[in-house]
Order: structure tokens, then sequence, then C-alpha cells
């Protein structure tokens, strides 16, 4: 059974708040450019933008876990639970304002 703490369900919550804001942004980009093809572009230029931000995550994830437990003694779990939420926090908000730019870039 897997042990859920407040963490995870700091991230579910978040997660599930961001995406929609996110979503809306990404629409109201379109709609500022020519208004069209909001679905191809979203999975267009979400597709790419989608691998470089699991690459930029994962190298901030190495970043900032490798230091929690060499210098500060903590143990990964630990670490996961309070820098991970951070980590995919800004991976998330770095998503959807890289694909709203790009597809308001692509909407001009």
């Amino acid at each position: 059974m897997i042990d859920l703490n407040r963490w995870d369900a700091y991230l579910d919550f978040s997660t599930v708040a961001l995406a929609p804001l996110g979503v809306i942004y990404c629409y109201l980009q379109n709609w500022h450019g020519d208004d069209r093809e909001f679905i191809e572009r979203w999975v267009c230029i979400g597709f790419p933008v989608g691998i470089q931000m699991l690459l930029l995550l994962f190298i901030a994830i190495v970043v900032t876990l490798v230091p929690a437990d060499l210098i500060f003694g903590m143990e990964i779990s630990d670490a996961t639970n309070v820098w991970g939420v951070g980590v995919t926090l800004a991976a998330e908000f770095y998503f959807f304002a890289r694909l709203g730019s790009s597809i308001r870039i692509a909407a001009n």
C-alpha cells in the first residue's frame, strides 16, 4: 500500500488547480492571435514543450536531491516530499508559460 503524506496532497491539489488555469491561459493567448486551430496548436506545440519540460524536470530533480542527500543529510524520501513539490510546480508553470508563449507566436 502506498503511504501518502501531506506533500503528496499539496502536489495533487496544486496540479488540479493549475491545469485548468494553464489551459485558459493558453486559450487566451490563441484568442489574442488569430483565434483558430487551438487544439492543433496545443497538440503540435505541446509535445515538444512537454519533452523539454520533462528533461528540465529530470535535471532539476537530480540537482536538488543530490545536494539534499549529501550536504544536508536528508534522506531522499524526505527531500522528495519538500523539494519535489516546488520543483514539480515550477515545471508545471514553465510548461504552461512556454506553451502559451509558443501558441501566441503561432497565432500571429
